[in-house]
C-alpha cells in the first residue's frame, strides 16, 4: 500500500482537525487560506484515502467510568488461536481502552480503566484464567497523562 503524498495545506488541514474535528468547513477553509469547495474536496480525499479514519470525542476524566488507568504488558503463548481468543476477550471487555501489539514476540500493551491496584490485579487474573499468558504480566498504574496527541 502506497502512502498518500501530503502537501503543506493537507498537513495544516489535518493539524486543525486533530485540534478540533468539529470545526466547520468554512472555518477550516479560512484557517488554511483556500476556498470552501477546495477545502471540502481535500477533506473528502483525506477521508477516502484513509488519512482520516474517523472523527471522535476525547473523553475527559469526569466521563470515564473508572478512577484511573493502567498499562499491562501481556505476553501470550505462541499460538494463533491464543491471539484470536485474546483479541476477542479484549474487544468484549469494557475496561479495555486500547491495546497494541509490540515488536516483542507475542507481547501486547493493554490500557485499561481501573479503580485501584486490586482492580489491576483482577483484570490481569481474568486474562490469566483464560490460559493464554506465557509470562507474568507486568503492570503500571498511570499517574497522569503528560501528552496525548496525534502529530502531523
Amino acid at each position: 500500500m502506497s502512502r498518500l503524498q501530503l502537501d503543506e495545506i493537507d498537513r495544516r488541514v489535518l493539524r486543525l482537525l486533530i485540534q478540533d474535528a468539529s470545526r466547520t468547513n468554512r472555518d477550516l477553509s479560512r484557517a488554511v487560506g483556500i476556498s470552501e469547495s477546495a477545502c471540502l474536496a481535500r477533506v473528502r480525499r483525506l477521508e477516502e484515502s484513509g488519512a482520516i479514519s474517523g472523527y471522535t470525542a476525547i473523553l475527559g476524566p469526569a466521563a470515564h467510568p473508572h478512577a484511573g488507568q493502567a498499562i499491562l504488558e501481556i505476553t501470550l503463548h505462541d499460538d494463533i488461536k491464543a491471539r484470536a481468543r485474546f483479541r476477542a476477550l479484549l474487544r468484549g471487555h469494557p475496561q479495555v481502552y486500547a491495546a497494541y501489539q509490540t515488536a516483542r514476540d507475542n507481547s501486547y500493551l493493554v490500557k485499561v480503566g481501573v479503580d485501584d491496584c486490586d482492580h489491576i490485579d483482577e483484570f490481569a487474573e481474568t486474562i490469566s484464567a483464560e490460559g493464554l499468558i506465557a509470562e507474568p504480566t507486568r503492570r503500571w498504574l498511570i499517574l497522569r497523562s503528560m501528552l496525548q496527541q496525534d502529530a502531523i
